[in-house]
């Protein structure tokens, strides 16, 4: 019996997890290396297809057919838009995802990956990247190449969280700036606060100083892994 569980930022494994085998493909490079999100390992691979994008989605919607996982139609991921398809082996933990955008030429940039939940590392048996707000309850935590992440609830107010942070940080040798985020070195922290129905939402992320969609953030490392791999982009 194939059953639904979380798909975390569902984004890879190594190649032998499942052979990918793109549809006319012209190039194939790895995003990043060492990748963890919310203690699931990951990798995250570009290529680059003379298909069309809808034509490799339904190519990799019969092939997770075929391997019989489950599919989940409905999976919505935070910050992707893009078409994309969700699948998962409920007998292994792996889980997929394979999402792109089509080029001005006419091919297919993919961005493809895999998840091993089967050795995810529980939030409490790590530490968390920065300290948490007294009382608050993590909900999500990244470690991706470039970027770490941390998300969390709290009942406390917006200013209580940032004159925590200002104070916490700034013994660690963060700046606050004027327009709220924190700078080390050539490092940078931003700090996100928003009410929620259970509590203040609260997000930290370093890496690029802004909070980044997942689709955007792929998107141009992608791009980044093809160029380097001797792909030319194409004119946007």
């Amino acid at each position: 019996m194939r059953l639904v569980l979380p798909l975390a930022l569902v984004l890879s494994a190594p190649a032998w997890a499942f052979d990918w085998n793109v549809p006319k493909l012209e190039a194939w490079t790895q995003v990043g290396d060492a990748m963890v999100v919310n203690g699931v390992p990951l990798k995250i691979y570009a290529a680059r297809s003379r298909w069309k994008l809808q034509d490799l989605l339904q190519h990799y919607v019969r092939r997770f057919e075929d391997e019989r996982f489950f599919i989940d139609r409905k999976a919505r991921l935070p910050g992707l838009e893009l078409p994309h398809v969700v699948a998962l082996d409920t007998e292994s933990k792996w889980s997929y995802l394979v999402y792109g955008f089509p080029e001005r030429d006419g091919s297919t940039t993919l961005i493809l990956g895999a998840a091993d939940n089967a050795h995810r590392v529980p939030r409490s048996a790590g530490p968390t990247p920065w300290p948490m707000f007294p009382g608050g309850k993590l909900l999500f935590v990244s470690d991706l190449e470039g970027g770490r992440m941390m998300h969390f609830r709290a009942a406390a107010t917006a200013d209580e969280v940032r004159d925590f942070y200002a104070q916490v940080l700034g013994q660690g040798g963060w700046k606050r700036q004027d327009d709220g985020t924190f700078t080390s070195g050539e490092r940078t922290l931003t700090l996100r606060v928003a009410p929620g129905t259970k509590g203040l939402q609260v997000t930290l992320l370093e890496g690029g100083g802004a909070l980044v969609p997942v689709e955007a953030g792929l998107v141009e490392r992608a791009r980044a892994a093809l160029a380097d791999a001797g792909v030319a982009p194409t004119p946007r």
